[in-house]
């Protein structure tokens, strides 16, 4: 059997790990965000978007996820919501846009979403796990 497209395999993984990547500024982001560096990340991300650098879906679920750790959960649902606006079906823009209803203690709507969510992903046990402390919640909150 000819050997020569297993050879050349290392090589074709050393361009495409020697690549740049086309979203340099999420990735930025994403490191900061790691790091706890939250207004640096979220200007990374906010620079990914002025570009027009990557999914724009991505960078605002981004934003979401920077604006719920500085507990500004208003800024994370609008940013939620701006990437469900670009994707409607992204599993992580809808959880933490139900994330952010929850802590602006919109239950019902929280519950609504993560419902949506699990019909679009049934396997998000994050998502499953919240669905469940929130609609207990709202059970308990009925008259």
């Amino acid at each position: 059997a000819d050997q020569r497209p297993l050879r050349s395999l290392p090589l074709l993984l050393q361009r495409r790990m020697s690549a740049p990547s086309p979203t340099p500024r999420k990735d930025e982001g994403n490191r900061l965000l790691g790091e706890g560096r939250l207004a640096e990340a979220l200007a990374a991300y906010d620079a990914g978007l002025a570009a027009g650098e990557g999914d724009a879906a991505v960078l605002h679920a981004n934003r979401a996820a920077v604006f719920l750790k500085l507990n500004n959960a208003a800024a994370a649902l609008d940013a939620a919501d701006a990437s469900t606006g670009v994707r409607p079906e992204y599993a992580k823009a809808l959880f933490r846009r139900a994330q952010a209803l929850e802590a602006l203690e919109r239950r019902a709507e929280a519950h609504s979403t993560l419902r949506r969510l699990l019909s679009l992903d049934p396997g998000n046990r994050e998502a499953a796990v919240a669905l469940r402390r929130i609609h207990a919640a709202v059970r308990d909150e009925a008259p």
